[in-house]
């Protein structure tokens, strides 16, 4: 079984009524495992469990019982225990779910086709599973599913909450983008052409759209699922999350992990995601007004180690083992960083009118009206903006304003006009 290789994927209205031929081509078996919960089953579940059994498939019905699915141990140990190898793998659900069947696909060496339910994340043509262990989330290898199905019928009645995600999600790509290109220029990081178009086209489609997303347009809602999907398979094609996630999910990362430690439900991913995104394309921003004449390489070891320690808490001593792997190679000389100014600033340009959008994009799909964003501890912001760079070992706009002492003074500043805008 080739573990990343993606044979079908159907974006299109009616799309459940394709499942049977797609099946039929896929495998020779005649049993299939349908993977649900109760709301999974009910938003397109059921329709494909009779749609399948009207065309001579037997149907075995897999429930994930549970007020909230989570993608740890023991349901992963609950889906094992109803598997067999003896029918084919159909999973219907959107990110748990889908996470859940991919890893057990993989640990029992057989393939499986997700039946998406809601254009929510990225995740759809991943190769990994993030799995929660122990109370501790580890990403492990999985496999990609041998094909992507999305119902455009189904995905438009998905929770409004679940469609502002996936728009999120993808919202962040403009300065998971930024920041690898920045990575190319200063430290020669290759791009991936093909995987940035990929990425880049149907962002650009969907920011236009925007608005049509409340109204759930088959347009709208079709450019956000193939933005997410396209995400995913670019993420494929450069073996790294590079194309998808920089400085706006390490934001969103940070403010997890102080949920774990504190004990405090978050935002989903793709909200916080969001939230990251209105900070960074900020960060972007300011730095296009930057005089580079005046810059002064400041960074210091030590109190970056300091501050991992302040703000990490717990999960400092992974961080700290990060912070020695990339210290050497992230170095800069002064002079060279100057020499880049036009270029960086160049590149700024090139997205300037995306990133002045984000606040509006933020408004109109109401993002900024939510609840749990509004209820995010401000201190919690200001460092996940200040330090949320140390968590990944990637280079990003963060890491480049830490380096030349801007960082915190703009960090205060950003919560602070973000206070403003949603009090």
């Amino acid at each position: 079984m080739n573990k990343n290789q993606i044979k079908e994927i159907i974006i299109k209205e009616a799309a459940i009524s394709e499942l049977p031929a797609l099946l039929t081509g896929l495998t020779r078996e005649r049993k299939v495992y349908l993977i649900v919960d109760k709301n999974t089953y009910q938003a397109a579940g059921s329709s494909i469990s009779m749609e399948l059994k009207k065309t001579g498939f037997q149907v075995e019905e897999v429930f994930l019982k549970g007020e909230k699915i989570v993608a740890n141990t023991d349901y992963f140990f609950k889906l094992l225990k109803e598997l067999r190898r003896d029918g084919y793998f159909l999973a219907c659900g959107s990110g748990t779910i889908n996470d859940l069947a991919r890893f057990v696909s993989f640990k029992l060496e057989k393939p499986y086709v997700i039946a998406a339910t809601a254009p929510s994340m990225d995740g759809y043509a991943s190769h990994v599973s993030p799995i929660t262990v122990d109370g501790i989330k580890e990403t492990y290898n999985a496999v990609t599913p041998e094909a992507i199905v999305a119902d455009l019928d189904v995905l438009k009645t998905a929770p409004w909450e679940m469609i502002q995600a996936g728009f999120g999600d993808l919202l962040g790509k403009i300065s998971a983008l930024l920041d690898w290109k920045l990575s190319n220029i200063l430290f020669g990081v290759e791009l991936h052409q093909e995987a940035v178009s990929l990425v880049e086209g149907e962002l650009r489609r969907l920011i236009a759209l925007r608005a049509d997303l409340r109204s759930r347009t088959t347009e709208s809602i079709e450019t956000l699922t193939k933005g997410l999907v396209n995400s995913g398979i670019a993420m494929q094609l450069v073996g790294n999350s590079r194309p998808a996630s920089g400085a706006e999910h390490h934001i969103s990362h940070f403010l997890e992990m102080y949920g774990e430690i504190h004990g405090v439900e978050l935002p989903p991913h793709g909200i916080k995601v969001a939230l990251g995104e209105y900070f960074v394309s900020r960060l972007y921003l300011k730095l296009y007004e930057l005089d580079f004449a005046g810059l002064v390489y400041i960074d210091d070891y030590e109190r970056r180690r300091e501050r991992i320690r302040e703000n990490y808490l717990e999960r400092a001593v992974p961080v700290l083992e990060t912070l020695e792997e990339r210290w050497n190679k992230e170095q800069l000389d002064t002079g060279f960083l100057r020499s880049k100014e036009r270029e960086i600033k160049s590149l700024i340009e090139e997205n300037m009118e995306y990133l002045q959008e984000v606040e509006d994009c933020l408004k109109e799909t109401g993002i900024l009206e939510r609840e749990d964003i509004r209820a995010i501890d401000r201190g919690w912001l200001f460092k996940a903006v200040q330090s949320s760079f140390e968590i990944r070992n990637r280079y990003t706009v963060a890491v480049l304003l830490s380096q030349v002492g801007l960082l915190e003074e703009w960090s205060h500043e950003l919560v602070d006009d973000f206070e403003k805008l949603i009090s």
